[in-house]
């Protein structure tokens, strides 16, 4: 009696596509409200240079974990799905058996076989469950990191450092 277990790859497809040239966006969102931002500053003339600089890093910073905490939201409500499996769980088991085996005893040979499909299952359970924490704390520190409870803003706590 012999079991295999591998990875299932999902490989991108290519598909064609039409050569009709895409408009291309001049400036995404982040990049216009970081130019108001900048702009903004910018007016501001009793600001030194390197406060501009730190409060350009800053807002860069911010837009950073805005886009983040996004993603993990969404990867969250997709764990949350009651059909979804997530790619790192799924893999192929394959439990072989031999011809005499199978003839010999098939009722304790179906019986390892459901026992295995059982233990599989239930593994990748687990995995998901441990998945779904981990994004959790993920998002508990990236909120963390936006709000400030010392000043109620947004400064990544280092105007408290």
């Amino acid at each position: 009696m012999t079991a295999t277990g591998t990875l299932s790859t999902n490989k991108r497809a290519r598909f064609a596509t039409d050569k009709t040239p895409q408009p291309s966006l001049l400036t995404t969102p982040s990049e216009a409200a970081e130019c108001v931002a900048i702009a903004a500053l910018t007016a501001n003339g009793s600001l030194q240079e390197s406060q501009r600089t730190y409060f350009r890093e800053l807002f860069a910073e911010f837009i950073k974990l805005k886009k983040n905490l996004k993603n993990l939201n969404d990867r969250l409500i997709t764990l949350n799905q009651d059909d979804y499996v997530p790619r790192s769980t799924k893999f192929k088991f394959q439990l072989h058996s031999s011809a005499r085996l199978l003839e010999e005893s098939k009722a304790e040979v179906d019986k390892v076989e459901h026992a295995c499909n059982t233990a599989v299952a239930l593994m990748q359970t687990t995995i998901c469950d441990e998945l779904k924490k981990l994004v959790k704390l993920d998002i508990a520190s990236v909120r963390k990191a936006l709000h400030c409870p010392q000043c109620c803003c947004y400064c990544n706590h280092t105007c408290h450092r």
